[in-house]
């Protein structure tokens, strides 16, 4: 973590939710706005208990870079999440291109991930994973679909096995 530690999902005791982001680096335009948005929102996200945490595989030098002059203030940051644990969790890892504008970009990143977590028994509720830097959730209905399910414990979907 940036502010120092080391960040475990086991470790958290959210009121409702913990809320991972998963963002591709320094480089990408689009996370830039993408976290700008979250920063914007987490004091409602907090408002309806849920903990947020954003990480990236870059280097600690690189999300520094981020927090300070994306002015992230408000985000819980994390650095250097793992290849080998992004792929559990699903994530697609993309390799930088080797011409133009792409040489900024790390040698090997995550493309964006959201996962949210229930706080009681840390089950995954929702997940968005892209293999391509655009179609994340839209922070205001993000938001504002949360308050629904906060307000009326609306159940996990999409838990039924059909093979066992």
């Amino acid at each position: 973590m940036l502010d120092g530690g080391r960040w475990r999902l086991s470790e958290q005791s959210p009121r409702n939710f913990v809320m991972i982001v998963v963002y591709r680096g320094y480089q990408c335009p689009l996370c830039k706005a993408h976290l700008t948005g979250l920063n914007e929102h987490i004091d409602t996200l907090e408002s309806l208990g849920i903990e947020t945490f954003v990480v990236s595989a870059e280097s600690k030098e690189q999300v520094e870079k981020a927090r300070s002059e994306w002015g992230l203030t408000k985000l819980s940051m994390g650095y250097g999440l793992d290849p080998t644990m992004g792929h559990k969790w699903g994530l697609y890892i993309s390799e930088r291109f080797k011409e133009g504008k792409g040489e900024s970009e790390a040698e090997l990143f995550f493309e964006p991930g959201l996962f949210l977590i229930r706080g009681d028994d840390q089950t995954l509720y929702y997940t968005s994973i892209q293999n391509m830097p655009f179609g994340r959730p839209d922070w205001n209905e993000f938001i504002r679909l949360m308050g629904h399910i906060v307000g009326t414990d609306y159940p996990a979907r999409g838990h039924v096995k059909l093979f066992k």
